[in-house]
């Protein structure tokens, strides 16, 4: 919400002000609704977001170039935001927090679709410089968000010492590996796949540097969305 606060003073066109303006509208709703299932169905318990996402957004809400904010935002955060949401509306055993995720892709989604309609014509006016961070800008966001988001501060909630954690961090990486055909590997990473590297070709990102990125993560990004290797696997 404040990433999008923000966006709404830098972007370069009235109708993408306009568009941003909605969008912080949107995220705030999500957050409320989601706050108060929280409260409500959970007991509010409620834990900090993750090292490696409280980086990235840092970074967002830092950069003052909308370009950079907009692919951090709405290439990446969003695109981790609707594998998620998507997941959790088709295997969620409560039906209210399926509705609930269902009525949020709604939203994101058409978030998603403001980057692949803004992006394109201003990248291609990039300098080769400026170019070059961007690419490296979205490897280290794709970095933090597909290296795994480890709840530490859970585990150290309920009592566990960092040894414990530590330990339980590297099973769940080995276990991991071997557990392709569970349903959260299936459909969160089919969906981050497949929308990363469509994405990235829409904007005019996905050039033979951007892909060695990609490779690099563990993304084939020659591939239809069903090639994963075990860097991958490891990273959710």
């Amino acid at each position: 919400m404040i990433a999008c606060s923000q966006l709404v003073q830098m972007v370069p066109t009235t109708d993408s002000k306009f568009f941003m303006t909605t969008q912080v509208v949107d995220e705030a709703r999500h957050a409320e609704v989601l706050a108060r299932y929280i409260k409500e169905k959970l007991g509010n318990k409620v834990y900090p977001m993750t090292i490696n996402l409280k980086s990235l957004f840092d970074q967002l809400i830092g950069s003052s170039k909308w370009y950079i904010k907009t692919i951090g935002l709405q290439l990446v955060a969003e695109t981790l935001a609707v594998s998620l949401f998507r997941m959790l509306a088709e295997s969620a055993q409560d039906p209210l927090l399926s509705v609930i995720c269902r009525k949020i892709l709604s939203d994101e989604s058409r978030h998603m679709g403001f980057s692949v309609l803004s992006l394109p014509e201003q990248i291609e006016q990039l300098s080769e410089t400026e170019r070059h961070e961007v690419e490296d800008f979205t490897k280290e966001a794709l970095r933090l968000v597909m290296s795994g988001q480890f709840p530490r501060d859970a585990y150290e909630a309920v009592g566990f010492n960092k040894a414990e954690i530590d330990g339980i961090e590297r099973y769940r990486q080995e276990v991991a590996k071997g557990t392709e055909q569970a349903m959260f590997r299936q459909l969160f990473r089919r969906d981050m796949h497949q929308q990363v590297v469509a994405n990235m070709d829409k904007v005019g990102l996905l050039n033979d540097r951007i892909k060695s990125h990609l490779s690099d993560l563990g993304f084939n990004p020659n591939a239809d969305g069903r090639s994963y290797n075990q860097s991958a696997a490891a990273a959710g």
